[in-house]
């Protein structure tokens, strides 16, 4: 399935359709400048997550929510975890959920091969059961949780 959405302004999307494939998207849609087209995974249980890296420092947000567009912090349900890079794998800090193992290798080996020190990473869990990257920022926003994703991400190690 694709999903089109009608781009307002640069911080405001206006959700247009879900449609069966491709194929079925108006050719004359595929140009216009305005309209972002995205392979829509089905994730029936609403669960996604956002992961804030800086350096050797990763926090992990995940949530749920129904909606088919999600809205990172509109969640219904939410949790965060903090997380040190050791010999290749994020280790949880002391009083932190271990969080999905085989996400976090995901994002151990991603980040890396992106070259992403700094940034964030999107994704959702499909009805497959598999984890799907739907977006990686350079430039990340933090909202309202920036005070206690920013104390965490400040312990990373500068050299």
């Amino acid at each position: 399935m694709i999903v089109l959405t009608r781009i307002a302004s640069p911080s405001k999307c206006l959700f247009e359709s879900v449609i069966a494939s491709a194929s079925d998207v108006p050719e004359p849609s595929w140009d216009d400048k305005a309209l972002c087209i995205e392979r829509f995974i089905p994730n029936d249980a609403g669960r996604y997550h956002r992961a804030y890296l800086w350096q050797d420092r990763l926090v992990l947000w995940e949530g749920i929510n129904p909606a088919p567009i999600k809205k990172t912090f509109a969640d219904v349900s939410s949790r965060t975890s903090r997380f040190v890079l050791i010999e290749g794998r994020y280790r949880p800090e002391a009083g932190s959920d271990p969080g999905p193992q085989d996400l976090l290798a995901q994002l151990a080996a991603l980040a890396p091969a992106l070259g992403l020190s700094f940034g964030t990473i999107d994704g959702v869990f499909g009805n497959d059961g598999r984890h799907y990257i739907v977006d990686v920022n350079t430039t990340p926003f933090f909202r309202s949780r920036a005070a206690s994703i920013l104390d965490h991400l400040g312990g990373a190690s500068i050299g």
